[in-house]
């Protein structure tokens, strides 16, 4: 199990003080996962649930996020509409 290096997320979120924030929750080993840690990016609006700053892709969220909203709209709607 690779070892998570808090100080790396603290250099991400100083990155953009104003803007991010990262939270950090360890929980007794009885409930499973042990810790979590949720980033957010107030600008972008997106937050992750990471293991490691390396996971860290908030745009690639949102991409995934309105790639899927067209999809649900172009069903709805159909191509040709606008």
């Amino acid at each position: 199990m690779q070892e998570t290096d808090l100080n790396d997320f603290m250099v991400w979120q100083q990155e953009k003080p104003e803007l991010r924030s990262v939270k950090i929750e360890i929980k007794p080993l009885r409930y499973g996962k042990q810790s979590s840690i949720w980033v957010y990016d107030y600008s972008l609006c997106e937050g992750q649930v990471v293991t490691s700053v390396d996971e860290i892709d908030l745009e690639a969220l949102i991409e995934k996020s309105e790639l899927e909203t067209l999809r649900k709209l172009k069903e709805k709607y159909g191509e040709g509409r606008g």
